[in-house]
């Protein structure tokens, strides 16, 4: 009889088998598909590669620009939009981003040909409406006094301006004044030159409407690529940044510094050392100052990979009188990564918690085209992922204490706390 008592059996896993994605060229438009999945649904992904902020002249133009791109086409003003969506039960997802933004459709796959002429119009022929561009505004100038009311919110924001600077697109902090100073010129100016090119992901159950999708968007027009070499340089130096409320009885934290990025050898090593530190639930943050010290409902450590620079950031909403040893603990936590070795026990248990995230986040049609966009933005290739399974099965205590040493230094950390 089975013993429910007892744990199953840890299985090691010594191959993680990932479907690829392939590739389709028509025209100038490159879509990469993957054909998976039991359920008739299919996902629609534009990347815009030069629509983020870091390639806008005026602050917010991205944001706006793609807000409004389902306000109003040629053909369509924005209630039809809305209502040809609802009439097929499809969802369009704007997704803003610093890099590379994008626009999703979901729909189940026995309409993506009805609604392809909506997409292709949002994607071709945006009106950009005066009116709704002035609505947009308001709601937007709304959402961000609301934001910004925020401790966490300002203390996300301060610390990223901390690394990047005021003149950095990554550190730039976007106020109502920049929202206000957009103009429907300028968000037509910014479509032309920086949202007519665009890749197209689709995953889910693809065939047979695979070429009707390439062929719909074959003919797009030729238009002046931007170039994707880096335009800012980094120059940064630690600071501590305290934003003390009288009245906040939480105060939020962020502590990090700039990292390698997605390419570098010693990544993986990294991620792997982070998620030891803060990267999940069973972290070493988590069990100190949750579980122990019970100074916060949860602490992270996570690495964020921008195309052209990337950052280490520590981050927790913590009670405000437990500031000082929570900052002790942090810094403690971190010394004891670079001067002991884990311990066999914890580094095999964060193996498997890595490895079974990694199974469990490829399972999916849409979570298989995830992983791929997740190289393809950093151009790379599929050896990233057979690399980081290796350096989790192989790496030892040792690779772990050098690799915190090498880039987890505290007193190069620039620390935020707001509240």
């Amino acid at each position: 009889m089975l013993n429910r008592t007892l744990p199953p059996p840890i299985q090691n896993i010594a191959t993680v088998d990932l479907q690829q994605v392939k590739k389709a060229t028509a025209g100038k438009t490159d879509t990469y598909y993957i054909n998976a999945g039991t359920q008739p649904v299919i996902k629609l992904e534009f990347l815009f590669p030069y629509g983020g902020n870091y390639y806008e002249a005026k602050p917010g133009i991205s944001m706006l620009c793609l807000q409004l791109l389902k306000e109003g086409t040629a053909k369509y003003n924005s209630k039809q939009v809305a209502d040809t969506l609802a009439q097929y039960g499809a969802f369009l997802d704007i997704n803003p981003s610093f890099d590379v933004p994008s626009i999703s459709l979901l729909c189940l796959n026995k309409h993506i040909e009805s609604l392809l002429p909506l997409v292709h119009d949002i994607l071709t022929a945006p009106s950009f409406p005066e009116d709704e561009l002035e609505t947009l505004k308001r709601i937007q100038i709304q959402n961000l006094k609301t934001q910004n009311k925020k401790n966490s919110v300002i203390a996300s924001k301060t610390f990223r301006n901390a690394l990047f600077g005021d003149k950095h697109p990554y550190g730039k902090v976007i106020t109502e004044s920049d929202i206000l100073n957009v103009s429907s010129q300028d968000l037509k100016g910014f479509f032309k030159s920086n949202l007519s090119n665009f890749e197209i992901l689709v995953s889910g159950a693809v065939e047979p409407y695979l070429d009707h999708i390439v062929k719909t968007f074959s003919s797009m027009p030729v238009t002046t690529e931007i170039s994707k070499n880096s335009q800012f340089t980094l120059d940064y130096k630690a600071q501590q940044i305290n934003d003390n409320k009288e009245n906040s009885s939480q105060t939020s934290i962020r502590i990090g510094k700039p990292i390698i990025s997605k390419s570098h050898p010693d990544y993986s090593k990294l991620l792997i050392t982070n998620h030891i530190l803060g990267g999940y639930f069973g972290s070493r943050l988590m069990k100190n100052i949750r579980e122990d010290k019970g100074y916060t409902y949860g602490i992270y450590s996570s690495l964020v990979n921008f195309q052209y620079d990337s950052y280490l950031v520590i981050g927790a909403d913590i009670i405000k009188e437990s500031l000082e040893d929570t900052l002790t603990q942090i810094k403690k936590e971190i010394s004891k990564l670079q001067q002991e070795p884990i311990s066999t026990s914890e580094l095999d248990a964060v193996k498997n918690h890595l490895i079974g995230s990694f199974q469990s986040g490829i399972s999916t049609p849409f979570s298989l085209m995830s992983k791929f966009k997740n190289i393809h933005l950093h151009d790379l290739d599929y050896s990233f992922y057979t690399n980081y399974i290796t350096t989790i099965q192989s790496i030892d205590p040792y690779t772990i204490l050098n690799t915190a040493n090498d880039y987890l230094s505290f007193e190069d950390m620039t620390a935020v706390t707001v509240g």
